[in-house]
């Protein structure tokens, strides 16, 4: 299952919605809700909300205005994810986060996410999900034009929210 079906690009749940400009820009995350079926985010279906969230937005362009660098620094949204079986929510206010992005001329991507993120990995990524991960810390991967995923590292303190929603 594609990340696509759902809208912007989720899975390091900094969830700031952007755009590719010129210049340096601030931008106010866009508030973003879906439900993930089950087998996908958890084992259960994951419902996720996303409000607010400031993020500085600092593309760096090619000669041919192609993106090659995205800077994105500040604060990420508030985060509500919610068992759907059982109604169970974990909610998360928002904190610091800075995300690196080099675009790759075959259509790939490496993001370096630093800070209070949440990682959802699908069946389709590496490693398998689903897993839906807290991660205060430093987490690499390499994202194909389909955002199916490649985690490379992480490091620092990682919590399993779909165990705490059990």
């Amino acid at each position: 299952m594609s990340r696509s079906a759902f809208g912007t690009s989720f899975a390091v749940v900094a969830l700031t919605a952007t755009a590719l400009v010129g210049s340096a820009r601030s931008a106010s995350a866009v508030d973003q809700e879906f439900t993930l079926p089950a087998g996908t985010g958890c084992e259960f279906a994951l419902h996720v909300e996303a409000v607010g969230g400031n993020q500085q937005v600092r593309p760096f362009l090619d000669g041919k205005g192609n993106p090659v660098t995205l800077i994105e620094a500040g604060t990420g949204t508030q985060v509500t994810v919610t068992n759907v079986s059982n109604e169970k929510e974990l909610r998360f206010r928002s904190n610091g986060v800075v995300t690196r992005t080099v675009f790759h001329e075959d259509g790939t991507r490496t993001v370096t996410t630093t800070g209070h993120l949440i990682l959802i990995l699908f069946p389709t990524d590496k490693p398998a999900g689903p897993s839906t991960t807290l991660i205060v810390g430093r987490v690499v991967y390499d994202s194909t034009p389909n955002d199916d995923f490649t985690v490379q590292s992480i490091t620092g303190r990682t919590t399993d929210l779909c165990a705490l929603l059990t």
